[in-house]
């Protein structure tokens, strides 16, 4: 089991943010240029801001899926 899986998608304006992460490490890094979305895929995973669509999975829990109709407040 991944301890994180995110499969986020969100527009924003002339913005569009596709991001894929998997990963069974107990921390990751992510990088990029100012303006590339790094804030807003955190904004996602910690269900601050809700995708347009895709699924986030954490430590096995769904916080966000959706196919499912899944999107718990924070």
């Amino acid at each position: 089991m991944k301890r994180l899986y995110a499969d986020i998608h969100r527009k924003i304006g002339g913005f569009e943010l596709n991001v894929l992460i998997e990963s069974d490490a107990d921390r990751i890094g992510i990088l990029g240029e100012s303006g590339s979305g790094k804030s807003m895929t955190l904004k996602c995973i910690a269900g601050i801001v809700s995708p347009d669509e895709g699924r986030i999975i954490v430590n096995g829990g769904t916080f966000y899926d959706s196919a499912a109709r899944i999107n718990p407040q924070p």
